[in-house]
């Protein structure tokens, strides 16, 4: 009836703290988004409670979705996810707000329900029955919908938004240079102290905890912060692009934070853009060697990036007429269709739309000038 725990690392211990192991947080969110996607999408209970009290697992079987009743031992695990003061999306809010809440929340916040304990499942499968009827009536409430299909209206305008944007500056200078970098972290740090705290939130997360044999010199690495936290990685950003110790070359940039993908993690993809008349072609590999040097720095030398002028299939991409980071000369309509186009990236969801913001007011996606010195 109860399905086994997720293959989760044990947090790293140092001095009396645990560390988000590396991850573990990814696979957690991951859950997580199923679950929600579960309870909203569909309408199967996990349990159907026998005349005698028993539960089991109803007969409910997609392709598409997960059940429910696979979630029941865990689900409390993900609330170790939460961090007050920061914005979730409205589904992942609805969960947070609902199980911390709930009367089967207020029992996993003190006790670990065990794989063979029959006798607490029973007592709470009706429980978790009701909290999913909770959520999706407060769902319904709510006009959840709603303000999901809200959030993902934004994209056009965003489009909109980037296509004015390069237009403005195309129309203003008679060159645009430009590259694209990939920001990044390193899975773990060298220092502990960039890592990131886990506050266990219930009895399975403690349970999680004692279970494993710590020493201060485990030989596993907690993950970096930045990798897991979005308030380091808006902060790092905030920090690149407000820096005035750059070349007058400099003109603007777009940005766009994401998580998921190859890395697994967060992660900003940027466009940086210069004023043609004052940077040449061949000058631009040192500029962005010259980025890369000020993330690491910026991010305590946990940060990495990638330069997008170094991939193998750039003729390819010339041939297909999907290349546009060459020069834009004034007047040039195709070759700034092409690069709206290719800038559509920056607006697209493409399934690595972080579920969580340091703030209402946060915007993942940005674009602007770059202060002068």
């Amino acid at each position: 009836m109860l399905s086994d725990l997720p293959n989760l690392l044990p947090p790293y211990k140092l001095h009396g703290k645990y560390y988000w192991a590396v991850g573990d947080q990814t696979e957690l969110w991951d859950a997580l988004r199923r679950f929600t996607r579960s309870t909203l999408k569909t309408d199967h209970l996990p349990f159907s409670i026998t005349k005698s009290g028993a539960p089991i697992k109803t007969a409910w079987e997609s392709e598409e979705y997960d059940h429910l009743a696979n979630f029941f031992l865990v689900f409390d695990i993900w609330m170790d996810l939460y961090q007050p003061g920061c914005r979730y999306s409205p589904d992942v809010e609805l969960f947070f707000s609902y199980v911390a809440t709930s009367k089967i929340g207020e029992i996993r916040r003190v006790t670990a329900l065990g794989k063979n304990n029959i006798d607490d499942a029973t007592r709470q499968a009706p429980l978790y029955n009701e909290l999913i009827q909770a959520i999706r009536f407060k769902a319904r409430e709510g006009r959840l919908s709603r303000k999901l299909a809200t959030l993902r209206a934004t994209v056009p305008e965003q489009e909109r938004s980037i296509e004015c944007y390069l237009r403005a500056l195309s129309s203003r200078y008679k060159v645009l240079r430009f590259n694209r970098l990939d920001h990044f972290y390193e899975k773990s740090p060298f220092d502990v102290a960039d890592g990131l705290e886990r506050l266990p939130w219930g009895g399975k997360s403690r349970e999680i905890i004692r279970q494993n044999n710590f020493n201060e010199n485990w030989i596993d690495q907690p993950e970096t912060r930045g990798r897991i936290d979005v308030k380091t990685i808006i902060g790092h950003r905030n920090a690149f692009f407000g820096t005035r110790d750059r070349e007058e070359a400099y003109l603007g940039y777009l940005s766009k934070v994401e998580r998921g993908g190859s890395h697994g993690a967060f992660h900003m993809h940027t466009l940086l853009i210069y004023d043609g008349s004052r940077v040449r072609d061949n000058q631009l590999e040192a500029l962005a060697d010259l980025d890369a040097r000020l993330w690491g720095e910026i991010t305590g030398g946990t940060g990495l990036s990638y330069n997008c002028k170094s991939r193998r299939d750039i003729g390819y991409l010339m041939q297909t007429n999907r290349w546009a980071l060459d020069p834009l000369n004034e007047g040039d309509e195709l070759a700034l269709t092409r690069l709206v186009e290719y800038c559509r990236y920056f607006s697209d969801d493409k399934g690595q739309m972080p579920l969580v913001k340091p703030s209402q007011k946060s915007n993942l996606m940005t674009k602007g000038h770059f202060p002068k010195r």
